[in-house]
């Protein structure tokens, strides 16, 4: 189905929820595990980490439930269109969404036809149920907004707690430099820190896999040279407050199949967002 115009005006506050399951919140929550029914911790993080880069995919699934997402992005206004599918042979009952906002990226939710999102939804047997989630920029940020999201499958409450792929990257826009002028302004950006060497896989040893990566993925213009081990990438984080510079550079080294990656800003969160999401990118085995 076509998504939805992408608006979101900003809100004051930080936090925000719409027919709210709480997140773990049992003695020693801070350090317990998430709720991920019948999908791993590692498999719900992987499915987070390849739609940091895509429009598309998986958020979510067990035997009873799968989340698809489609998103669509425009300077700081965006889209995330949740897809929730029950495969169950019975009807799942008071669905519940909430997602807590951060200072630097605020939206709303809605149900796929516009209207107000019910404090509670039924999906029947193998249908499905659209949430269009409303995202709006206002400055970078470093973590996902959280996702809570709960039901009722045969009398049973569960819950999930998932993150919304929502990251400062696709806020992204390129910005294309020559050499010498993304060399001078990478001497110039305040946030700086230690290249990060990464052990990654035959996927990653390709150079045009990994340009795809920056170009597609994170929205970085590239700076056009002759090196076919190294990629500079430049772009500009769109908010409704704040714009900020961000500038990567990746090498490639097949001899001992590491990735190294380093990335500056005049932005501590956006240097922090998108040093860990690529890491996180190219080190994923799977």
């Amino acid at each position: 189905p076509p998504a939805t115009s992408p608006t979101a005006p900003a809100r004051k506050s930080q936090a925000a929820s719409i027919a709210a399951p709480p997140r773990n919140s049992s003695p020693g929550a801070a350090n317990a595990v998430a709720r991920t029914g019948g999908a791993t911790p590692d498999q719900v993080a992987l499915w987070l980490s390849r739609l940091s880069a895509n429009r598309e995919g998986v958020l979510f699934e067990d035997g009873t439930v799968q989340i698809g997402v489609k998103t669509q992005y425009q300077t700081a206004k965006g889209v995330v269109n949740l897809y929730v599918g029950n495969k169950s042979a019975s009807q799942l009952t008071d669905f519940c969404f909430s997602v807590e906002w951060f200072a630097g990226v605020n939206g709303a939710l809605t149900l796929g036809s516009g209207l107000p999102l019910p404090r509670a939804c039924v999906v029947e047997p193998r249908q499905q149920m659209q949430v269009n989630v409303q995202v709006h920029s206002i400055k970078p940020f470093v973590s996902s907004p959280p996702l809570s999201v709960s039901y009722v499958a045969s009398n049973t409450p569960c819950y999930l707690d998932l993150r919304l792929p929502v990251v400062a990257s696709k806020f992204v826009e390129a910005s294309p430099l020559a050499k010498h002028d993304f060399d001078a302004c990478w001497g110039k950006l305040l946030f700086t820190g230690d290249p990060v060497a990464v052990p990654s896989m035959d996927k990653w040893m390709k150079f045009d896999t990994l340009k795809a990566l920056l170009s597609n993925g994170i929205h970085l213009g590239l700076v056009a040279t002759e090196d076919s081990e190294q990629l500079f990438g430049s772009g500009t984080f769109k908010g409704s407050e704040q714009e900020k510079t961000v500038l990567a550079h990746v090498k490639i080294d097949a001899a001992s199949k590491t990735v190294t990656v380093d990335v500056r800003s005049d932005s501590a969160e956006l240097r922090t967002s998108l040093l860990e999401q690529l890491t996180g990118l190219v080190a994923a085995k799977k």
